[in-house]
């Protein structure tokens, strides 16, 4: 008969046995897993949203904010960004503008001549500078609403038009960035009546 001392070496022996993990089985793909870029690896550039008021024949310009965010140890010096929207949607690209910090950084901008390719006007815009473009909103893009709509041709939901994008961008040495991110804007043209306040009310 074996003895209590020898009963709770063989007990805890067993117990400790259980808690080891088995494996039986192993993986047989060697196919690598699909690499996933981490945050900040790709640089960015996006454009923003506006509403410009319409109704009683006043329009106000519409104001798309084109932001950029560096990649991580990659600075960009050079970017061209392609705009694309379509042209019968009552809007009309006329401007683009830089920011005070691009401004103070020694950058520029100039806009190709825009094209039309059926009912897509593209336009190219290029802010270029011989030091690293900041981060932030570097410039605007100015569109002319050019007619206004009618509740009707809005609908209950207004209308949104999307502004495409596709950027290249370089660094200050002129080598291109290959990781290169884009988003798209919009301009909402909503029905937005002007209310004229009677004199007498407003004394």
């Amino acid at each position: 008969m074996l003895s209590a001392p020898v009963l709770r070496s063989l007990l805890v022996g067993f117990l400790t046995v259980q808690s080891l993990p088995l494996v039986f089985s192993q993986r047989l793909d060697t196919t690598p897993d699909p690499v996933i870029p981490e945050a900040g690896e790709s640089l960015q550039v996006t454009l923003g949203h506006d509403s410009p008021n319409l109704g009683a024949n006043v329009f106000r310009d519409g104001y798309v904010s084109l932001t950029l965010t560096n990649a991580v140890g990659i600075m960009a010096g050079k970017l061209i960004v392609k705009i694309s929207y379509p042209n019968q949607e009552g809007i009309e690209f006329e401007r683009a503008e830089l920011t005070p910090d691009p401004k103070a950084s020694g950058a520029v901008v100039e806009v190709e001549p825009a094209q039309e390719e059926g009912d897509v006007t593209s336009v190219r815009i290029i802010v270029s500078s011989e030091n690293p473009l900041p981060e932030g909103i570097i410039g605007n893009l100015v569109f002319k609403v050019t007619r206004e709509l009618s509740p009707e041709e809005l609908g209950a939901e207004g209308l949104l038009v999307t502004l495409e994008s596709k950027t290249s961008a370089w660094t200050t040495d002129g080598q291109e960035i290959a990781q290169v991110v884009s988003g798209p804007g919009t301009i909402d043209l909503d029905y937005a009546p002007v209310v004229f306040a009677c004199l007498f009310y407003m004394h």
